[in-house]
């Protein structure tokens, strides 16, 4: 962006800098038929105002406990609501209703004076996802009284509900690009806006009688069983209201963790308990449980603590207004060093790489992986897209990966440079023992850079984890930086709350608090959601993917290019320089081995003019290998070599994705639903494979805790 941001805007990163929890909102989707009667919809209503109630009063609970006499667990889950939560004084929990707005069932709740008696224990709002613009899904609506509210017609009362929706503080609209040419299309088109609608929700009331939910054989098409089944295959638990009163309601429970599928009648119990497990994560503090070697309350303690160090760490960030954002990395949130983190080296491993830094060279290398990967220049002044919320939380988890990144790097890259110290002094001890002050200097050298070296490690223990906790977080929320403005969201935890994860950790098998990575991102996704997004407009559509394309595809590019390029230059410069070393050193024992076979035992009188010269050879016999063994330790741990090649393998991917969305852009022959279909495809792979990927990555640095690369 070329001009400033404006006020509201930069409040967006101050907030968030201040206070980056966020507070707790489920997003609830409702769907159900178009046509029912007005004793059901008398009867649905009720039920529905019901389980929101119940919902809200048990959100509210985890919030403010000492308003309402609680129980021992009520207690308990408060404590985890407020780390991992804003649960300060007057925050409310957020409840957002989010439907289609088609006319039945999918009306329920969504009027502005729904449920008005619960705004003082929870914030109720309402988000709509279209399958078509407003205009032409209007022609879906007769001119004759809804059945939801009588006094008008179903298009008036979609022209109020639309109007409810984007006057709100946070207007949440979604009009996605159907294609209303026919029957087919339409059809396509309601289908993709329920794969969307439960995409961008935590849990789904139904009203619907639970005919062949199970039937998988079905062929999918639009309609409530449909979006149920959306749903189950999601592994998003679900409320079913049946229409005709026949049967209580029941909860479908989610099936993640490795959970077996189970209804349950909806009572307050059953209710508290789905709203544990969705809100309070509770199967990610206990997925042990079973396990007698494994304690929960540690695994509990460990997550909680990593959310606080989230908060905590906001004060190793600075906050600059100049600086405007790119969407990529840079903004107005920036990781600050203290005096106290200066004294101590956190910039020494930065300072080492620029005095093997080529510019020339880097930029030999960098011209050859630029070739294949060229993008076309975005004009910025055209971009609708500013997605402030989620960037400022990126940012605020970057900042403090570069900041323990530096600080952690700079420690072990120490501890390499005093161990190195600690040999030289050793030797120069032992070569000049004769010489008292030159022996007491060695030996209190050697103390000091032990001592120095303890100390670095045992301070730097936390800076290790945090690190990889808080790359992670950021590589998690980025993906939604973008497709917010889609209309879409990425959810990190549903790629980590499979089988395969059951018994894992985050980010490996290492440290218990890594699982608080999912847990912040999927809050921070749920509170901020998406705001307006008329993806039926071409103009708005082609600006959102222009602006995907420049700031995520071209700028990870262009960071992969860097990387790769100065990662590569390193590991050249590096290896060279421990191969002379090494050269050098046979040098100096050849010149030793004369000196052997010249004198006696290889001592050279002091009174020969050789003494000196001999001393020097005997010290450079054994200087040059411990520098050598130096580099090639700072070499082997930092992995620049193979940073490299991860970064061209990145480049390799985004690359591909280029070449996905020019193909979609340029292909004539894709109708629309096709063209949105094959969109999503390449949304969902980009989302995955740049998350999943930087995860996996980061699991061999959680188990080479040495790291310094």
């Amino acid at each position: 962006m070329t001009e400033p941001l404006c006020s509201e805007r930069l409040e967006t990163y101050r907030k968030t800098l201040e206070y980056p929890k966020v507070p707790i909102a489920l997003r609830v989707g409702i769907v159900g038929p178009r046509k029912f009667t007005k004793t059901q919809e008398s009867y649905c209503s009720q039920q529905l105002e019901q389980i929101i109630e119940k919902i809200a009063f048990v959100l509210h609970n985890y919030v403010s406990p000492n308003e309402i006499k609680g129980s021992e667990t009520e207690r308990q889950y408060h404590r985890i609501a407020s780390k991992l939560y804003d649960c300060r004084e007057n925050t409310l929990p957020i409840i957002r209703l989010t439907s289609s707005l088609a006319v039945g069932a999918d009306r329920l709740g969504m009027s502005a004076g729904y449920a008005k008696k619960l705004n003082k224990i929870a914030q109720i709002e309402r988000a709509a996802i279209l399958p078509f613009s407003k205009s032409q899904y209007r022609n879906d609506f007769e001119h004759k009284s809804s059945i939801t509210n009588p006094a008008v017609t179903e298009a008036q009362e979609f022209d109020q509900l639309i109007d409810n929706v984007v006057t709100q503080s946070v207007p949440r609209l979604v009009e996605l690009d159907g294609d209303y040419t026919n029957d087919d299309s339409r059809d396509a088109a309601y289908f993709r806006c329920s794969k969307v609608l439960v995409e961008n929700c935590d849990l789904i009331i139904a009203v619907y009688d639970g005919n062949s939910i199970s039937n998988k054989n079905n062929k999918h098409k639009a309609g409530t069983r449909s979006s149920v089944q959306l749903a189950l295959d999601a592994r998003k638990p679900v409320i079913q209201i049946d229409p005709s009163g026949q049967q209580s309601c029941q909860i479908l429970q989610s099936t993640r963790f490795g959970r077996e599928e189970a209804v349950e009648a909806t009572s307050q119990t059953s209710i508290e308990t789905l709203l544990s497990r969705l809100v309070l994560f509770t199967d990610i503090f206990r997925l042990d449980a079973e396990d007698v070697s494994s304690d929960p309350s540690k695994r509990e303690d460990a997550i909680l603590r990593s959310a606080e160090a989230l908060q905590k760490g906001t004060k190793f960030l600075d906050f600059d207004g100049r600086c405007l954002p790119d969407y990529d990395y840079s903004g107005p949130i920036n990781a600050k060093f203290s005096a106290f983190d200066k004294l101590r080296g956190s910039h020494s491993f930065n300072w080492f790489k620029q005095l093997f830094y080529d510019a020339k060279r880097v930029s030999q290398i960098k011209s050859e992986y630029i070739k294949n990967n060229t993008f076309n220049k975005v004009d910025e002044t055209e971009t609708t897209v500013s997605p402030d919320a989620y960037f400022s939380h990126f940012q605020v988890a970057d900042s403090l990966a570069v900041r323990y990144a530096a600080i952690h790097r700079s420690t072990f890259f120490l501890i390499y440079a005093l161990a190195a110290l600690a040999l030289i002094s050793a030797a120069v001890g032992a070569i000049f023992k004769d010489y008292t002050a030159v022996l007491y200097t060695s030996v209190g050298l050697k103390a000091i850079a032990l001592i120095s070296i303890y100390l670095l490690y045992r301070y730097d223990a936390h800076n290790h984890h945090l690190w990889l906790q808080s790359r992670c977080l950021a590589e998690a929320i980025r993906p939604n930086v973008f497709l917010s403005a889609l209309g879409r969201c990425f959810s990190f935890l549903d790629t980590r709350s499979s089988d395969e994860f059951m018994h894992r950790e985050v980010l490996g098998h290492g440290h218990s608090g890594g699982q608080w990575v999912c847990i912040h991102a999927e809050a921070v996704t749920r509170y901020i959601g998406f705001r307006q997004c008329p993806m039926a407009d071409t103009n708005y559509r082609e600006s959102a993917i222009a602006f995907l394309e420049d700031k995520w595809l071209k700028g990870q590019s262009n960071y992969h290019i860097n990387n790769a390029a100065k990662m590569k230059q390193l590991g050249e410069r590096l290896s060279s320089w421990t191969h002379w070393l090494f050269y050098l050193t046979a040098v100096f024992l050849v010149f030793k081995l004369v000196f052997i076979l010249l004198y006696t035992n290889g001592k050279v009188p002091e009174t020969s003019f050789w003494y000196y010269p001999s001393k020097l050879t005997t010290l450079l016999t054994i200087l040059f290998p411990i520098l050598a063994s130096f580099l090639f330790a700072v070499r082997n741990h930092a992995e620049f070599d193979i940073s490299s090649q991860r970064s061209l393998t990145m480049l390799a991917f985004f690359n591909s994705m280029k070449e996905y969305f020019l193909r979609l852009r340029s292909d004539k022959n894709l109708d629309i639903t096709r063209s949105t279909d094959a969109l999503d495809v390449g949304l969902h792979k980009l989302s995955d494979v740049s998350a999943r990927e930087v995860a996996e990555w980061l699991e061999i640095y959680e188990v080479k805790e040495s790291e310094p690369g």
